[in-house]
């Protein structure tokens, strides 16, 4: 199982990084950083529809305070 988890971690890191060096090829580096500042409410929504989780208000003040810093 760790191999499996490790081989997944490597997979997810490097397709993370080359969508990121090709966000900023075809964007201007601002615009990236505003969509990369994103992650988290995106991660938080998918994991509510997708995996029925129930987020805390917790959970979600600190979407809110990510989202407040991105401004």
């Amino acid at each position: 199982m760790w191999v499996r988890l490790l081989a997944l971690r490597v997979l997810f890191y490097t397709v993370t990084q080359g969508v990121v060096f090709l966000n900023l090829s075809c964007l201007p580096a601002t615009t990236a950083n505003r969509l990369l500042g994103f992650t988290t409410i995106t991660v938080r929504l998918l994991g509510v529809v997708v995996l029925g989780e129930r987020p805390t208000v917790a959970q979600w003040a600190g979407v809110g305070v990510n989202l407040l810093s991105e401004s």
